[in-house]
């Protein structure tokens, strides 16, 4: 069995955020055996402050993978903090998780950090509250995401929206339209003179999509088919320093989804 996490050096930007903090950490299960597994994910001796980090994440074909989300708390700190974790990953053979089949450890940096520390430049800050799209463009055609995606159905249609947003009046809004393979994207500059850069955005999917993905770079990190839906979700994800990379994000034939606040800092 496998376990793949979507970055190791993991990001959670808590300002704006109450106590205690609801973590989300992507892991990607491979079930290489040939019977089903269950598996089970928890943290091995946290540092002082975290709960309820053991979590069943449900059953694995033989043969099969899947993306879960590994969910749990911490204390808000007071301060900003990089924190080594070891997650544990373990197999069962029964789905009451009673006879271990086989386990694996794998490491986490987790930064906790405050978009509003003064240490962050901002370079880039989009809440369209202007009624613009703030430099979103389109781009395309191209599929973000080819395996298991639909043929035909991706995001064209886009603009200001007041339906659902982080910073009123406006977030972006995005509308999969027929025979389009249309993404919306921004590329981010980051200078080589930074040693360390963070993307961070807030998304709104409705359910009800077979297909609905936010890319950064070359990794998927919101996918419809994983993700939380029907509520706002803030993602941070490490951005790399002295060179460009794109955001873009797209959804099938009448499906939305909604972007606000996003930031890109770098000290």
């Amino acid at each position: 069995m496998k376990v793949y996490l979507a970055v190791e050096e993991q990001y959670f930007d808590y300002a704006d955020l109450g106590s205690p903090l609801a973590i989300n950490v992507p892991l990607g299960i491979t079930n290489n055996e040939d019977i089903e597994l269950y598996f089970k994910a928890l943290l091995e001796s946290p540092p002082e402050g975290y709960s309820d980090y053991e979590k069943a994440l449900g059953a694995v074909g033989a043969g099969s993978s899947k993306m879960a989300l590994f969910s749990f708390s911490r204390d808000k700190p007071t301060a900003e903090a990089v924190e080594e974790l070891f997650l544990r990953l373990i197999a069962y053979t029964d789905p009451d998780y009673t006879t271990p089949y086989g386990s694996l450890t794998a490491k986490i940096r987790l930064h906790l950090i405050d978009h509003n520390d003064p240490s962050w430049d901002v370079l880039v800050h989009d809440d369209f509250d202007d009624g613009t799209t703030q430099g979103w463009d389109l781009g395309g055609p191209a599929v973000l995401k080819a395996s298991g995606s639909p043929t035909e159905y991706y995001a064209v249609d886009r603009g200001p929206d007041t339906t659902h947003y982080i910073s009123a009046p406006y977030a972006y809004s995005a509308w999969g339209h027929e025979q389009y393979a249309h993404y919306h994207y921004k590329d981010i500059e980051v200078g080589s003179g930074y040693k360390e850069a963070v993307f961070i955005v807030h998304i709104y999917c409705k359910s009800g999509a077979d297909y609905a993905v936010f890319k950064l770079g070359n990794k998927i990190i919101f996918d419809a088919e994983w993700s939380p839906l029907d509520k706002w979700v803030r993602l941070a994800l490490p951005l790399p320093t002295g060179q460009t990379t794109r955001a873009a994000f797209q959804t099938q034939d009448g499906q939305y989804m909604w972007i606000d606040e996003v930031f890109a800092l770098a000290r």
